[in-house]
Protein backbone atom coordinates (compact mmCIF):
# COMPACT_ATOMS: atom_id res chain seq x y z
CA UNK A 1 0.00 0.00 0.00
CA UNK A 2 1.23 3.36 -0.93
CA UNK A 3 1.04 6.09 1.90
CA UNK A 4 1.65 9.69 1.07
CA UNK A 5 2.72 11.97 3.56
CA UNK A 6 0.56 15.18 2.34
CA UNK A 7 -2.58 15.12 3.38
CA UNK A 8 -3.28 11.84 5.74
CA UNK A 9 -3.57 12.45 9.35
CA UNK A 10 -1.00 10.36 11.24
CA UNK A 11 -0.95 9.18 15.15
CA UNK A 12 2.30 8.72 16.29
CA UNK A 13 3.10 6.69 19.52
CA UNK A 14 5.92 4.84 21.75
CA UNK A 15 9.65 5.60 21.66
CA UNK A 16 12.12 5.92 18.84
CA UNK A 17 15.64 5.72 18.11
CA UNK A 18 16.30 8.19 15.68
CA UNK A 19 13.75 11.22 17.31
CA UNK A 20 13.81 12.59 20.19
CA UNK A 21 9.85 11.79 21.14
CA UNK A 22 7.13 11.85 18.99
CA UNK A 23 6.42 15.77 19.22
CA UNK A 24 9.13 16.01 17.27
CA UNK A 25 8.27 13.61 14.65
CA UNK A 26 4.43 15.26 14.59
CA UNK A 27 6.33 18.54 13.82
CA UNK A 28 8.17 17.02 10.93
CA UNK A 29 4.79 15.76 9.35
CA UNK A 30 3.05 18.69 9.77
CA UNK A 31 6.15 20.63 7.91
CA UNK A 32 5.53 18.50 4.88
CA UNK A 33 2.28 18.61 4.53
CA UNK A 34 0.98 15.82 7.18
CA UNK A 35 -1.67 16.68 9.81
CA UNK A 36 -1.37 14.39 13.11
CA UNK A 37 -4.00 13.36 16.04
CA UNK A 38 -3.22 12.25 19.56
CA UNK A 39 -5.58 9.67 19.69
CA UNK A 40 -7.19 7.11 17.30
CA UNK A 41 -10.05 9.36 16.32
CA UNK A 42 -12.08 8.56 13.46
CA UNK A 43 -9.71 10.71 11.40
CA UNK A 44 -6.89 9.17 12.06
CA UNK A 45 -5.88 6.79 8.99
CA UNK A 46 -2.35 5.63 9.98
CA UNK A 47 -0.25 4.89 12.96
CA UNK A 48 3.37 5.89 13.20
CA UNK A 49 4.29 3.25 16.09
CA UNK A 50 7.86 3.22 17.86
CA UNK A 51 9.27 0.31 19.88
CA UNK A 52 8.31 -1.81 22.81
CA UNK A 53 4.67 -1.63 23.68
CA UNK A 54 2.34 0.37 21.67
CA UNK A 55 -1.01 -0.37 23.13
CA UNK A 56 -2.59 1.87 20.18
CA UNK A 57 -1.01 -1.01 18.01
CA UNK A 58 -4.02 -3.16 18.63
CA UNK A 59 -6.39 -0.31 18.20
CA UNK A 60 -4.75 0.68 14.71
CA UNK A 61 -5.18 -3.45 14.01
CA UNK A 62 -8.41 -3.78 15.24
CA UNK A 63 -9.60 -0.83 13.23
CA UNK A 64 -7.65 -2.20 9.79
CA UNK A 65 -5.52 0.99 9.72
CA UNK A 66 -1.85 0.89 7.96
CA UNK A 67 1.00 0.74 10.74
CA UNK A 68 4.10 2.26 9.66
CA UNK A 69 7.51 1.36 11.98
CA UNK A 70 10.44 3.69 12.33
CA UNK A 71 12.28 2.78 9.18
CA UNK A 72 9.10 3.19 7.46
CA UNK A 73 8.97 7.27 8.83
CA UNK A 74 12.10 7.82 7.96
CA UNK A 75 11.36 7.11 4.17
CA UNK A 76 8.23 8.68 4.57
CA UNK A 77 9.79 12.04 5.29
CA UNK A 78 12.35 12.00 2.83
CA UNK A 79 10.07 10.53 -0.36
CA UNK A 80 6.94 12.17 0.67
CA UNK A 81 5.61 8.46 0.19
CA UNK A 82 6.40 5.30 1.34
CA UNK A 83 4.80 1.50 -0.03
CA UNK A 84 4.59 -0.73 2.44
CA UNK A 85 3.13 -4.19 3.32
CA UNK A 86 -0.54 -3.60 4.22
CA UNK A 87 -4.05 -4.02 2.10
CA UNK A 88 -6.36 -2.34 3.63
CA UNK A 89 -9.79 -4.84 5.20
CA UNK A 90 -12.09 -5.94 2.13
CA UNK A 91 -9.74 -4.77 -0.96
CA UNK A 92 -7.87 -8.33 -1.41
CA UNK A 93 -10.80 -10.11 -0.12
CA UNK A 94 -13.36 -7.92 -2.09
CA UNK A 95 -12.68 -10.31 -4.97
CA UNK A 96 -14.32 -13.23 -3.64
CA UNK A 97 -17.08 -15.12 -5.30
CA UNK A 98 -19.86 -15.01 -4.11
CA UNK A 99 -20.91 -18.54 -3.70
CA UNK A 100 -18.06 -19.36 -1.97
CA UNK A 101 -18.51 -16.26 0.28
CA UNK A 102 -22.46 -17.69 1.37
CA UNK A 103 -20.77 -20.68 1.81
CA UNK A 104 -18.57 -19.71 4.26
CA UNK A 105 -21.28 -17.52 5.92
CA UNK A 106 -24.07 -20.07 6.12
CA UNK A 107 -20.87 -22.31 7.58
CA UNK A 108 -20.81 -20.00 10.57
CA UNK A 109 -24.80 -19.50 10.23
CA UNK A 110 -24.71 -22.91 11.36
CA UNK A 111 -23.45 -22.81 14.81
CA UNK A 112 -25.48 -21.69 17.89
CA UNK A 113 -25.72 -17.76 17.96
CA UNK A 114 -22.32 -16.55 20.10
CA UNK A 115 -20.23 -12.96 19.89
CA UNK A 116 -17.48 -15.12 18.32
CA UNK A 117 -20.16 -16.14 15.81
CA UNK A 118 -20.58 -12.60 14.95
CA UNK A 119 -17.36 -11.55 14.79
CA UNK A 120 -16.42 -14.45 12.39
CA UNK A 121 -19.64 -13.32 10.16
CA UNK A 122 -18.14 -9.79 10.30
CA UNK A 123 -14.90 -10.80 8.74
CA UNK A 124 -16.44 -12.51 5.92
CA UNK A 125 -19.29 -9.58 5.25
CA UNK A 126 -16.06 -7.34 5.26
CA UNK A 127 -14.75 -9.77 2.41
CA UNK A 128 -18.05 -8.69 0.00
CA UNK A 129 -17.61 -6.03 -3.41
CA UNK A 130 -20.43 -3.47 -2.97
CA UNK A 131 -22.27 -5.25 -5.54
CA UNK A 132 -22.58 -8.38 -3.44
CA UNK A 133 -24.15 -6.79 0.05
CA UNK A 134 -27.46 -6.23 -0.81
CA UNK A 135 -27.69 -9.93 -1.73
CA UNK A 136 -25.36 -11.65 1.58
CA UNK A 137 -27.11 -9.02 3.43
CA UNK A 138 -30.99 -10.16 2.74
CA UNK A 139 -29.19 -14.03 3.31
CA UNK A 140 -27.55 -13.06 6.39
CA UNK A 141 -30.63 -10.96 8.19
CA UNK A 142 -33.38 -14.00 7.07
CA UNK A 143 -31.30 -16.05 9.88
CA UNK A 144 -30.68 -13.14 12.31
CA UNK A 145 -34.73 -12.41 12.33
CA UNK A 146 -35.18 -15.96 13.67
CA UNK A 147 -32.10 -15.65 16.72
CA UNK A 148 -33.91 -15.26 20.09
CA UNK A 149 -34.30 -11.07 21.01
CA UNK A 150 -31.49 -12.12 23.21
CA UNK A 151 -29.26 -13.78 20.80
CA UNK A 152 -29.64 -10.69 18.64
CA UNK A 153 -28.25 -8.39 20.69
CA UNK A 154 -24.44 -10.23 19.67
CA UNK A 155 -24.81 -8.20 16.47
CA UNK A 156 -22.97 -4.98 17.29
CA UNK A 157 -21.50 -2.63 15.22
CA UNK A 158 -17.99 -3.35 14.88
CA UNK A 159 -15.04 -0.83 15.09
CA UNK A 160 -14.18 -0.53 11.63
CA UNK A 161 -18.22 -0.37 10.71
CA UNK A 162 -18.45 2.67 13.24
CA UNK A 163 -16.08 4.16 11.61
CA UNK A 164 -17.12 4.30 8.22
CA UNK A 165 -20.80 5.24 9.86
CA UNK A 166 -19.01 8.33 11.54
CA UNK A 167 -17.69 9.30 7.84
CA UNK A 168 -20.84 8.63 6.52
CA UNK A 169 -20.71 5.90 4.44
CA UNK A 170 -23.68 3.64 3.71
CA UNK A 171 -23.54 0.15 3.61
CA UNK A 172 -26.61 -2.52 3.51
CA UNK A 173 -24.82 -4.69 5.83
CA UNK A 174 -25.61 -1.99 8.62
CA UNK A 175 -28.85 -3.42 8.60
CA UNK A 176 -27.63 -6.22 10.23
CA UNK A 177 -26.75 -4.16 13.48
CA UNK A 178 -28.60 -4.91 16.63
CA UNK A 179 -26.46 -2.38 19.15
CA UNK A 180 -24.86 0.66 18.74
CA UNK A 181 -22.56 1.38 21.38
CA UNK A 182 -21.02 4.88 21.24
CA UNK A 183 -19.82 5.37 24.85
CA UNK A 184 -16.53 4.44 24.04
CA UNK A 185 -15.94 6.14 20.64
CA UNK A 186 -14.19 9.15 19.58
CA UNK A 187 -16.67 10.95 17.78
CA UNK A 188 -18.05 15.04 17.51
CA UNK A 189 -21.12 16.25 16.64
CA UNK A 190 -20.35 16.45 12.88
CA UNK A 191 -19.70 12.55 13.15
CA UNK A 192 -22.60 11.70 14.83
CA UNK A 193 -24.59 13.30 12.63
CA UNK A 194 -23.72 11.33 9.96
CA UNK A 195 -23.99 8.59 11.45
CA UNK A 196 -27.45 8.67 12.99
CA UNK A 197 -28.45 9.59 9.47
CA UNK A 198 -27.67 6.25 8.22
CA UNK A 199 -30.83 4.85 6.42
CA UNK A 200 -29.97 1.40 6.90
CA UNK A 201 -29.68 1.76 10.84
CA UNK A 202 -33.52 0.67 10.63
CA UNK A 203 -32.99 -3.22 13.09
CA UNK A 204 -31.14 -1.32 16.07
CA UNK A 205 -32.59 -2.23 19.19
CA UNK A 206 -29.64 -1.49 21.89
CA UNK A 207 -28.23 2.19 22.05
CA UNK A 208 -25.14 3.18 24.59
CA UNK A 209 -24.84 6.59 24.26
CA UNK A 210 -22.90 7.41 27.07
CA UNK A 211 -21.06 10.53 25.63
CA UNK A 212 -20.17 14.00 26.62
CA UNK A 213 -22.76 16.96 27.33
CA UNK A 214 -22.96 18.46 23.72
CA UNK A 215 -23.33 14.84 22.01
CA UNK A 216 -26.10 13.96 24.63
CA UNK A 217 -28.51 16.67 23.28
CA UNK A 218 -28.01 16.18 19.57
CA UNK A 219 -28.45 12.06 20.36
CA UNK A 220 -31.59 12.90 22.28
CA UNK A 221 -32.67 14.83 19.33
CA UNK A 222 -31.84 12.95 16.49
CA UNK A 223 -33.49 9.58 18.59
CA UNK A 224 -36.56 11.86 19.16
CA UNK A 225 -36.90 13.21 15.49
CA UNK A 226 -36.02 10.16 13.21
CA UNK A 227 -38.39 7.35 13.15
CA UNK A 228 -36.49 4.30 12.15
CA UNK A 229 -35.23 5.17 15.75
CA UNK A 230 -38.77 4.12 17.12
CA UNK A 231 -38.36 0.49 17.62
CA UNK A 232 -35.29 1.29 20.14
CA UNK A 233 -36.13 -0.97 23.63
CA UNK A 234 -32.52 -0.72 25.58
CA UNK A 235 -30.91 2.89 25.88
CA UNK A 236 -28.15 3.56 28.08
CA UNK A 237 -27.13 7.31 29.31
CA UNK A 238 -24.34 9.03 30.72
CA UNK A 239 -24.63 12.86 30.64
CA UNK A 240 -28.11 13.93 31.10
CA UNK A 241 -30.54 17.17 32.23
CA UNK A 242 -34.04 17.71 32.28
CA UNK A 243 -33.97 19.67 29.45
CA UNK A 244 -32.55 16.73 27.26
CA UNK A 245 -36.18 14.36 28.37
CA UNK A 246 -38.09 17.51 27.01
CA UNK A 247 -36.23 16.71 23.74
CA UNK A 248 -36.91 12.61 23.98
CA UNK A 249 -40.77 13.50 24.70
CA UNK A 250 -41.21 16.35 22.29
CA UNK A 251 -40.26 13.59 19.43
CA UNK A 252 -43.52 11.73 20.91
CA UNK A 253 -42.99 8.19 19.15
CA UNK A 254 -39.68 6.81 21.22
CA UNK A 255 -42.30 4.26 22.89
CA UNK A 256 -40.24 1.21 23.47
CA UNK A 257 -37.88 1.58 26.01
CA UNK A 258 -37.95 -1.14 28.30
CA UNK A 259 -34.43 -0.94 29.73
CA UNK A 260 -32.80 2.33 30.78
CA UNK A 261 -29.06 1.85 31.55
CA UNK A 262 -27.18 4.79 33.73
CA UNK A 263 -23.61 5.51 34.31
CA UNK A 264 -23.96 7.35 37.52
CA UNK A 265 -20.55 6.18 38.81
CA UNK A 266 -19.08 8.16 35.73
CA UNK A 267 -21.42 10.86 35.56
CA UNK A 268 -21.70 11.72 39.29
CA UNK A 269 -22.62 15.60 38.63
CA UNK A 270 -25.85 14.41 37.36
CA UNK A 271 -28.57 16.69 39.59
CA UNK A 272 -31.29 15.08 41.25
CA UNK A 273 -33.83 17.06 39.20
CA UNK A 274 -32.32 15.98 36.27
CA UNK A 275 -32.77 12.17 36.97
CA UNK A 276 -36.30 12.76 38.17
CA UNK A 277 -37.50 14.83 34.74
CA UNK A 278 -35.84 11.73 32.90
CA UNK A 279 -37.76 9.34 35.31
CA UNK A 280 -41.50 11.19 34.89
CA UNK A 281 -40.83 11.21 30.95
CA UNK A 282 -43.02 9.97 28.84
CA UNK A 283 -40.50 7.86 26.91
CA UNK A 284 -39.39 5.99 30.17
CA UNK A 285 -42.79 5.11 31.22
CA UNK A 286 -42.19 1.35 29.95
CA UNK A 287 -38.87 1.31 31.40
CA UNK A 288 -38.98 -2.01 33.72
CA UNK A 289 -34.98 -2.71 33.67
CA UNK A 290 -33.01 0.35 35.59
CA UNK A 291 -29.29 -0.82 34.86
CA UNK A 292 -26.46 1.09 37.03
CA UNK A 293 -22.98 0.52 34.70
CA UNK A 294 -19.71 0.98 36.22
CA UNK A 295 -16.24 1.52 34.22
CA UNK A 296 -14.04 2.98 36.92
CA UNK A 297 -15.48 2.60 40.26
CA UNK A 298 -18.39 2.14 42.06
CA UNK A 299 -20.71 4.29 44.59
CA UNK A 300 -20.63 8.06 43.74
CA UNK A 301 -23.98 9.30 42.78
CA UNK A 302 -25.65 5.92 42.93
CA UNK A 303 -27.52 6.49 45.43
CA UNK A 304 -29.52 9.56 44.23
CA UNK A 305 -31.59 8.24 41.36
CA UNK A 306 -31.73 4.69 43.04
CA UNK A 307 -33.87 7.18 46.11
CA UNK A 308 -35.82 8.41 43.18
CA UNK A 309 -38.07 5.38 43.26
CA UNK A 310 -39.72 5.89 46.74
CA UNK A 311 -42.24 8.03 44.07
CA UNK A 312 -43.89 5.31 42.02
CA UNK A 313 -45.23 7.88 39.49
CA UNK A 314 -41.19 8.18 37.83
CA UNK A 315 -40.66 4.80 36.25
CA UNK A 316 -43.63 3.22 36.95
CA UNK A 317 -43.19 0.05 35.34
CA UNK A 318 -40.17 -0.80 37.23
CA UNK A 319 -39.44 -3.60 38.92
CA UNK A 320 -35.60 -4.83 37.95
CA UNK A 321 -32.64 -3.55 39.25
CA UNK A 322 -28.89 -4.83 37.36
CA UNK A 323 -25.91 -3.71 38.66
CA UNK A 324 -23.53 -4.30 35.85
CA UNK A 325 -19.52 -4.75 37.11
CA UNK A 326 -18.68 -6.08 33.36
CA UNK A 327 -17.91 -2.82 32.29
CA UNK A 328 -15.32 -1.97 35.12
CA UNK A 329 -12.10 -2.33 33.18
CA UNK A 330 -9.85 0.38 33.99
CA UNK A 331 -8.61 -1.42 37.44
CA UNK A 332 -7.29 -4.99 38.34
CA UNK A 333 -9.57 -4.41 41.08
CA UNK A 334 -12.86 -6.21 40.95
CA UNK A 335 -14.72 -4.26 42.48
CA UNK A 336 -18.16 -6.34 43.19
CA UNK A 337 -18.43 -7.52 46.45
CA UNK A 338 -20.54 -8.11 49.00
CA UNK A 339 -20.17 -4.60 50.72
CA UNK A 340 -20.18 -2.91 47.05
CA UNK A 341 -23.65 -4.15 46.72
CA UNK A 342 -25.04 -3.92 50.56
CA UNK A 343 -25.17 -0.18 50.84
CA UNK A 344 -27.21 0.55 47.17
CA UNK A 345 -29.82 -2.21 48.00
CA UNK A 346 -29.75 -2.45 51.45
CA UNK A 347 -32.02 0.46 52.59
CA UNK A 348 -31.60 -0.18 56.25
CA UNK A 349 -27.94 0.85 55.85
CA UNK A 350 -28.18 3.94 53.36
CA UNK A 351 -30.93 6.23 54.91
CA UNK A 352 -31.24 7.72 51.26
CA UNK A 353 -32.99 4.80 49.46
CA UNK A 354 -36.22 3.87 51.24
CA UNK A 355 -38.16 0.91 52.39
CA UNK A 356 -40.63 2.02 49.58
CA UNK A 357 -38.17 2.05 46.70
CA UNK A 358 -36.38 -1.01 47.77
CA UNK A 359 -39.88 -2.53 48.03
CA UNK A 360 -40.40 -2.38 44.05
CA UNK A 361 -37.35 -4.35 43.48
CA UNK A 362 -39.16 -8.13 42.31
CA UNK A 363 -35.95 -9.01 40.16
CA UNK A 364 -31.91 -8.17 41.33
CA UNK A 365 -29.37 -9.00 38.25
CA UNK A 366 -25.32 -8.64 39.18
CA UNK A 367 -23.03 -9.50 36.20
CA UNK A 368 -19.35 -9.39 36.88
CA UNK A 369 -16.41 -9.58 34.69
CA UNK A 370 -14.19 -12.78 35.51
CA UNK A 371 -11.10 -10.91 35.87
CA UNK A 372 -9.15 -9.19 38.44
CA UNK A 373 -8.53 -9.29 42.17
CA UNK A 374 -11.15 -10.29 43.86
CA UNK A 375 -12.18 -11.11 47.72
CA UNK A 376 -14.26 -13.38 49.63
CA UNK A 377 -15.83 -10.89 52.23
CA UNK A 378 -18.44 -12.79 53.26
CA UNK A 379 -21.67 -14.14 51.97
CA UNK A 380 -24.29 -11.56 49.83
CA UNK A 381 -26.97 -10.05 52.48
CA UNK A 382 -30.03 -9.46 50.10
CA UNK A 383 -32.73 -10.00 52.93
CA UNK A 384 -33.25 -6.46 53.06
CA UNK A 385 -34.65 -6.84 49.54
CA UNK A 386 -37.66 -8.13 51.44
CA UNK A 387 -39.98 -8.09 47.79
CA UNK A 388 -37.05 -10.15 45.55
CA UNK A 389 -38.36 -12.79 43.45
CA UNK A 390 -35.56 -13.31 41.31
CA UNK A 391 -32.13 -12.71 41.74
CA UNK A 392 -29.42 -13.53 38.82
CA UNK A 393 -25.65 -14.13 38.79
CA UNK A 394 -23.76 -13.50 35.62
CA UNK A 395 -20.00 -13.99 35.46
CA UNK A 396 -18.54 -12.64 31.72
CA UNK A 397 -15.50 -14.16 30.86
CA UNK A 398 -15.17 -11.63 27.54
CA UNK A 399 -14.88 -13.20 24.31
CA UNK A 400 -12.78 -16.33 25.52
CA UNK A 401 -15.02 -18.65 27.74
CA UNK A 402 -13.07 -19.59 30.45
CA UNK A 403 -13.43 -23.38 31.41
CA UNK A 404 -16.51 -24.31 33.61
CA UNK A 405 -15.01 -25.96 36.86
CA UNK A 406 -12.83 -21.97 36.56
CA UNK A 407 -15.64 -20.02 36.25
CA UNK A 408 -17.55 -21.55 38.92
CA UNK A 409 -14.45 -20.85 41.47
CA UNK A 410 -14.24 -17.24 39.86
CA UNK A 411 -18.05 -16.69 40.29
CA UNK A 412 -17.77 -18.13 44.02
CA UNK A 413 -14.60 -16.02 44.37
CA UNK A 414 -16.54 -12.96 43.61
CA UNK A 415 -20.64 -13.88 45.00
CA UNK A 416 -19.63 -15.97 47.63
CA UNK A 417 -23.12 -17.43 46.96
CA UNK A 418 -23.35 -20.90 49.25
CA UNK A 419 -24.33 -18.73 52.08
CA UNK A 420 -26.16 -15.80 50.71
CA UNK A 421 -28.18 -14.43 52.88
CA UNK A 422 -32.15 -14.28 50.63
CA UNK A 423 -35.65 -12.76 51.88
CA UNK A 424 -38.69 -15.25 52.12
CA UNK A 425 -40.06 -13.99 49.14
CA UNK A 426 -36.81 -15.30 46.80
CA UNK A 427 -38.65 -17.94 44.40
CA UNK A 428 -35.19 -18.47 42.23
CA UNK A 429 -31.67 -18.21 41.26
CA UNK A 430 -30.40 -17.85 37.48
CA UNK A 431 -27.13 -18.21 36.44
CA UNK A 432 -24.84 -18.46 33.51
CA UNK A 433 -22.33 -21.18 35.87
CA UNK A 434 -23.28 -24.97 36.04
CA UNK A 435 -26.21 -25.09 38.93
CA UNK A 436 -25.48 -29.16 39.32
CA UNK A 437 -22.03 -29.15 41.20
CA UNK A 438 -20.47 -26.23 42.91
CA UNK A 439 -21.79 -23.06 44.99
CA UNK A 440 -24.70 -22.88 43.11
CA UNK A 441 -25.54 -26.73 44.49
CA UNK A 442 -24.65 -25.51 47.91
CA UNK A 443 -27.16 -23.15 48.01
CA UNK A 444 -29.77 -25.21 46.55
CA UNK A 445 -29.29 -28.29 48.83
CA UNK A 446 -29.98 -25.25 51.90
CA UNK A 447 -33.03 -23.78 50.04
CA UNK A 448 -34.87 -26.20 48.23
CA UNK A 449 -37.86 -24.57 47.36
CA UNK A 450 -36.43 -21.82 45.14
CA UNK A 451 -35.94 -22.60 42.03
CA UNK A 452 -31.98 -22.89 40.24
CA UNK A 453 -31.83 -21.65 36.60
CA UNK A 454 -28.98 -22.15 34.57
CA UNK A 455 -28.72 -19.95 32.05
CA UNK A 456 -26.67 -20.54 28.62
CA UNK A 457 -26.12 -17.50 27.42
CA UNK A 458 -22.80 -15.71 28.26
CA UNK A 459 -24.41 -12.73 29.38
CA UNK A 460 -28.01 -10.99 30.67
CA UNK A 461 -27.81 -8.23 27.69
CA UNK A 462 -32.00 -8.88 28.13
CA UNK A 463 -34.43 -10.85 29.64
CA UNK A 464 -36.29 -12.71 28.08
Amino acid sequence: MLIKLAGTTFCVSGNFHNFQNTRTIEAKLKAKGGKTSKSMGVKTQALVAGHGYVPKRQTAKDRGLPILTEANLKTLLADGEVEIDFTPPGQEEGEANLDDLLGEVRGVLGESPSRMGWLKLVRLLDQCRPEQADEITSYVESHISRWSRREQMFCDSPQQWQVNMANGIESPLYQLVRRLDLNKAKLNTTNVKKLLSLDTLVNVRHMDLAVDKKLTKTLFRALAKDDKFNGVEHLSLGFIEAAFADELDAGGELKSITQLGLYPSDYWRVEEEDYRALFASETMKHVKRLVFHSRHGWGTGTAEPLALLEDTSLLPSFDHLEIDFASFGNCTNNPITPRSVLWTTDWQHNSRVTATAAARIKTLTITTNLIGYVSNEGPFKLDALNALETVRFYGVAGLFPKDEDEMMKHIESVFVVADMKVPDSLKRVVTNVPIDRGPFAKFAAKHPDIEMVHDPLPEPLIAD
